[in-house]
């Protein structure tokens, strides 16, 4: 299901790129794999603040909002600067097949985006969770380790393995969370119980007669 749905979303964007040229879709391509590595990059560190901390869904929505954000910012810059002051022709092959494959491509690396920001949250739609988030690193991490080898350093950490480590991190901590609630359970019924016996009193004690 995750595989079709991928195919899909490479579908109809590469249907857009033909609508749009080979032009305007490298440029989108451009951005959403920029987006994604800003997403990696800083994601983790925006989890942390108090804008998203003791939220069981903080990890996703960061990684969505820098994901979605960067690329709305730098989409909307390339625009303002590039797309609507210069149209480049590249021929009726290219302005085609070549930007059809450029949307098929950006497609699948979007769908990419979006099963690892759900995979950091708590819920499951499609059966999506961490396994099957990093069953999707492979793509994803290609293309923004392109990005990596320019912006990082040599011994910084690698963008598969920050990706994993997020994922794993957010699967520690929501077994945390699990079990801290499955041991609240039977606390809550002993508190009750003794609330029950002090409203109600304790029983009296049977009196023996003497004989």
């Amino acid at each position: 299901m995750v595989f079709w749905v991928g195919i899909l979303a490479g579908a109809v964007l590469a249907w857009v790129a033909v609508k749009i040229g080979f032009y305007e879709m490298w440029a989108v391509l451009v951005n959403l794999v920029l987006s994604a590595y800003l997403a990696v990059a800083f994601a983790p560190k925006l989890a942390e603040t108090s804008a998203f901390s003791g939220n069981t869904h903080s990890s996703g929505l960061a990684f969505a909002a820098v994901a979605v954000g960067g690329f709305v910012v730098l989409h909307g810059l390339t625009y303002i600067v590039f797309l609507s002051q210069f149209k480049v022709p590249f021929g009726r092959l290219l302005d085609t097949a070549g930007a059809g494959v450029l949307g098929f491509l950006g497609g699948i690396l979007a769908w990419g985006v979006v099963v690892i920001a759900i995979g950091l949250m708590p819920v499951k739609v499609m059966g999506l969770d961490t396994e099957v988030a990093k069953e999707k690193l492979g793509y994803v991490s290609g293309w923004t380790n392109l990005v990596h080898r320019v912006a990082g350093s040599g011994d910084s950490l690698g963008i598969k393995e920050a990706i994993t480590a997020m994922l794993n991190s957010f699967e520690s901590q929501e077994q945390a969370r699990l079990a801290k609630e499955n041991f609240k359970a039977p606390v809550v019924a002993v508190e009750t119980n003794a609330v029950d016996d002090e409203i109600l009193g304790s029983p009296p004690e049977p009196k023996v007669q003497d004989f």
